[in-house]
């Protein structure tokens, strides 16, 4: 976390950076930013097969760790806990 933290106040509140032998990564604090990755504009950042696989026994074939519409699905399932009425 220090590490993130420190290249965000150096870089700014969205910065890459790569490790050998894995794709770039991008870090974003920006809300906006994350709105439209989580939100906005989801389809367009797939997580892909190398990380699904590497993360499956971790997260399984939950929300975290799906695309397309296994992701729908599990959001739209998800999404009805935030919509309780209490009385």
């Amino acid at each position: 976390m220090d590490w993130h933290y420190e290249n965000t106040l150096k870089y700014g509140d969205t910065w890459t950076f790569t490790v050998i032998g894995q794709p770039r990564r991008i870090m974003t604090s920006n809300p906006l930013n994350i709105e439209h990755i989580l939100k906005k504009n989801f389809e367009n950042y797939e997580k892909g097969v190398a990380f699904k696989e590497r993360m499956h026994d971790f997260l399984g074939d939950g929300i975290f760790n799906v695309d397309g519409d296994q992701w729908k699905d599990q959001r739209k399932t998800a999404s009805n806990i935030f919509n309780v009425i209490f009385l």
